[in-house]
């Protein structure tokens, strides 16, 4: 159940950021718009458009509208940036149980924790250098 939640609390930030992206895109086509003719401007590879119109009574009005183009790139976007969030859910889960990991074996004595590495005994290591044959290079 905890993934579940999880997953449906992704979904939904993934949308709220989908749909702040476009907002931005399609304020990013309205003030990119230029001229004094009939225009229309794309944002966000074609997602959100923003269209200029002169009106039907020939006067100096304009018919503006703004909309969706392309909702395949929107979820594209909206995929996107789940698959991104759920890996950083996913780093994050790794990273808290790998602290509780270490917490634990703290407690219990038998993990030092500044050295992630394990003790290396130095009369080992000497002895398994010089089992190395004297023709192979040691790095």
């Amino acid at each position: 159940m905890k993934y579940v939640t999880r997953v449906i609390a992704l979904l939904c930030g993934s949308a709220v950021v989908t749909m702040v992206i476009a907002a931005m895109g399609a304020l990013v086509a309205m003030f990119s718009t230029s001229g004094d003719g009939a225009a229309r401007t794309e944002e966000l590879w074609g997602a959100v458009y923003f269209q200029v119109v002169p009106a039907a009574d020939g006067g100096t009005d304009v018919d503006a509208s703004m909309g969706i183009a392309n909702g395949w790139m929107l979820f594209a976007i909206f995929a996107v940036l789940f698959l991104f969030m759920l890996l950083v859910s996913v780093i994050y889960d790794a990273l808290l149980r790998r602290k509780q990991y270490l917490l634990e074996a703290a407690r219990k004595g038998q993990h030092d924790v500044r050295s992630n590495a394990a003790t290396i005994n130095v009369a080992d290591s000497k002895a398994t250098q010089n089992q190395v044959d004297p023709g192979h290079k040691v790095r």
